[in-house]
C-alpha cells in the first residue's frame, strides 16, 4: 500500500509541474476544491462535468481539481537531453511514440486516474521510428502516462475519446460550432459531480465554463452499521434502513474499468423511510417445493443438474414462478399478496409467464427486493466493493483468492473446478461467512432477481425507489455474482439484465417483506 501511495503522490507532483506545458482549451476552465464537513481537503475524489465533454479527473492531495483546461494532450517529454515526443492521435484513442535511436531502453507505463497501472510497454530505442500504442479497451477518462529512458522519466496526462477542441464546445449537452459559450445570465448550464467512497455524492450547478474557486463540501454517507445483536424472525433478518442512506452504483475507482461503468453509473444517493425483513439465504429447493405445492399443475422439482438437495438454492425458475412463490408464501403466513396478473402461460414452476404483472405497494406480503434494497443489504454498512472490506483493486493481480472463497461461491471454487468435481455448480446455502447484516451468499452462488425492470441510473438523490407497474417489460435486473462468475461480478454494484421468461442455471432469488 505504501508503494502504491508513493506512485500516486509522485504522479500528482509531476502533474503539477507539467501543468504549465499544457495548452488550455480556449479560456474554458472549472477549478475548485473538495473538502469534508470539517474543512479538510478530500483527495482522490472523482470530479466530472455532466454536460461538457471533458475527462473525469481526481482531486489531488490538497483536494483541488481543474476541469476542461487539461484537455490538450500534445506534450513533449524531455529525457536524457533528447526529445521523446508522445502525441495522442485518433481523438485520443492511441499514442504515437517517436523513438530517436538513442540506444536506450524505453518504457511506457499507463495508469488510471487513481494510480492503478493498466498497461506497460517496453521498447529498444535502437533506431528512429514511430510506435503506435492503442488505448482501445484500456481505460476511459483520465490516463496518466510515464515514459522512462534509463534513469530519466517524464509524466503527463492523456484523455482518450476527448472531443473538445478550439472549434467546438458543449453547452447543456448540445454542441456549438462557434467556439464560444452561449448562455443566459445566471442560467445553470452544467453541474459538477463529485464521487468519493464513504461520502454522499455531490452535484453543484455552474452558470459558466469560466468558474474558479469553486468549493464543494462532501458529507458522510450514512448506512446502518450494526452495533449489537441482529433481530431475526424465522429465516429472515431485520434490515434497519429507515433514516439511513447509501451510495448506489459504481464508486469512482471503477469508472474507468472496461464497460461496467455504463450500467453502474452515475452513482446516486438512496435513502429509506422504512425498515424491511430479508431472507438470510437464497430460497432453498425444499422451501420452494413446499410452498408451490398449493398450485394446481405444480409437478414438483425436476432437472436441476447443477446442484440438487433440500438445502441447495432453487434455480431454473422464471420471474413468473418467483412471483407465484411470493404470493403463495404470503397466503401461507397470513399476509396480503403483492403481485397481481391477468393471465398465466405454462404451468406454475414450469417457466410460467404472467401477463399484466403488477405490484400492490401497500401489501405487507413477500416480494422480491427492489434493486436499492438489495444493494443496501449486500453492503452491510461497508463502503467497499465487497462486504468483507476489500475493493476490486485488491484482487487485480492476486492469483490467490482464498479470502474470497470464505464468502462467495464463484468461478474459483466452482465453475473452474470442472464438471467432474463435486464442487462444480451451486453449493448449499449458508455454508460460507455472512455479511454484517447476517446475509449469506450475497456475492455469489446464484445471481438474484430483483423487483425492478431494466432501467438506467439517473443523477441526484432518490428516496424509497420502487416500481408499481412493469409496463409489459420482459427484462428484469439481476444482482450479485454466481458460481460461474469472476471476481468483478461479485461486487456490490454489479448489475445485469435478464429476460423474465428465461429460467437459467445461474439465477435464484430471496424475498423481502415490509411491515405496514
Amino acid at each position: 500500500m505504501k508503494k502504491k501511495n508513493s506512485i500516486v503522490r509522485q504522479i500528482s507532483i509531476s502533474f503539477i509541474l507539467l501543468c504549465a506545458s499544457i495548452v488550455l482549451a480556449d479560456g474554458e476552465y472549472v477549478r475548485g476544491k473538495v473538502i469534508d464537513e470539517n474543512g479538510n481537503p478530500v483527495s482522490g475524489a472523482l470530479v466530472k462535468l455532466i454536460n461538457h465533454e471533458c475527462a473525469d479527473l481526481y482531486t489531488n492531495e490538497d483536494g483541488e481539481f481543474a476541469l476542461i483546461e487539461d484537455a490538450s494532450v500534445r506534450v513533449p517529454v524531455q529525457l536524457a537531453g533528447k526529445e521523446f515526443n508522445i502525441t495522442a492521435i485518433n481523438r485520443g484513442k492511441a499514442l504515437s511514440l517517436k523513438l530517436n535511436g538513442t540506444g536506450k531502453n524505453v518504457k511506457v507505463e499507463l495508469f488510471s486516474g487513481n494510480g492503478s497501472k493498466i498497461l506497460t510497454k517496453n521498447y529498444n530505442d535502437d533506431r528512429v521510428r514511430n510506435e503506435i500504442i492503442s488505448l482501445k479497451n484500456v481505460a476511459r477518462g483520465l490516463i496518466l502516462a510515464r515514459v522512462t529512458a534509463g534513469n530519466d522519466a517524464g509524466t503527463f496526462r492523456i484523455i482518450p475519446d476527448l472531443a473538445v477542441s478550439s472549434a467546438s464546445s458543449v453547452v447543456a449537452g448540445k454542441r456549438s460550432s462557434t467556439g464560444s459559450i452561449a448562455k443566459r445570465k445566471s442560467e445553470i448550464i452544467d453541474s459538477v459531480m463529485v464521487v468519493c467512497r464513504s461520502y454522499r455524492n455531490s452535484l453543484v450547478g455552474i452558470d459558466s465554463y469560466t468558474t474558479d474557486n469553486l468549493e464543494i463540501t462532501l458529507t458522510k454517507s450514512n448506512p446502518w452499521i450494526p452495533d449489537g445483536n441482529l433481530e431475526y424472525n424465522g429465516a429472515m433478518v431485520k434490515i434497519q434502513a429507515s433514516g439511513y442512506d447509501f451510495e448506489m452504483g459504481s464508486p469512482q475507482d471503477m469508472w474507468n474499468f472496461e464497460d461496467y461503468d455504463m450500467k453502474e453509473r452515475p452513482i446516486h444517493t438512496v435513502s429509506f423511510t422504512y425498515d424491511f425483513w430479508m431472507d438470510t439465504t437464497e430460497i432453498t429447493q425444499k422451501e420452494y417445493s413446499d410452498v408451490m405445492m398449493v398450485y394446481d399443475g405444480f409437478e414438483g422439482l425436476s432437472g436441476l443438474p447443477y446442484g440438487r438437495g433440500d438445502n441447495y438454492p432453487i434455480y431454473d425458475v422464471s420471474y413468473g414462478d418467483v412471483a407465484l412463490f411470493c404470493n403463495a408464501r404470503s397466503k401461507r403466513d397470513g399476509y396480503d399478496t403483492v403481485y397481481t396478473y391477468t393471465s398465466i402461460s405454462n404451468k406454475p414452476g414450469k417457466r410460467c409467464v404472467l401477463s399484466g404483472l403488477a405490484m400492490n405497494e401497500t401489501a405487507d406480503g413477500y416480494r422480491l427486493p427492489t434493486e436499492a434494497e438489495w444493494e443496501y443489504a449486500y453492503k452491510g454498512g461497508t463502503f467497499t466493493d465487497y462486504y468483507w472490506g476489500k475493493n476490486h483493486s485488491d484482487y487485480k493481480n492476486d492469483e490467490n483468492h482464498g479470502e474470497v472463497n470464505e464468502y462467495a461461491v464463484w468461478a474459483n471454487n466452482s465453475w473452474d473446478m470442472g464438471s467432474e468435481s463435486e464442487m462444480y455448480g451451486v453449493h448449499p446455502v449458508a455454508e460460507l461467512l455472512p455479511n454484517a447484516y447476517g446475509l449469506y451468499d450475497m456475492a455469489g452462488n446464484l445471481s438474484e432477481y430483483t423487483n425492478n425492470p431494466a432501467y438506467l441510473f439517473s443523477y441526484g438523490s432518490v428516496t424509497d425507489p420502487t416500481v408499481s407497474e412493469y409496463n409489459n417489460t420482459n427484462f428484469f435486473i439481476l444482482r450479485g455474482g454466481n458460481w460461474s462468475n469472476n471476481i468483478t461480478h461479485l461486487r456490490s454494484a454489479n448489475r445485469s439484465f435478464e429476460g423474465g421468461d428465461y429460467s437459467l442455471f445461474y439465477i435464484g432469488f430471496r424475498t423481502v417483506r415490509v411491515e405496514r
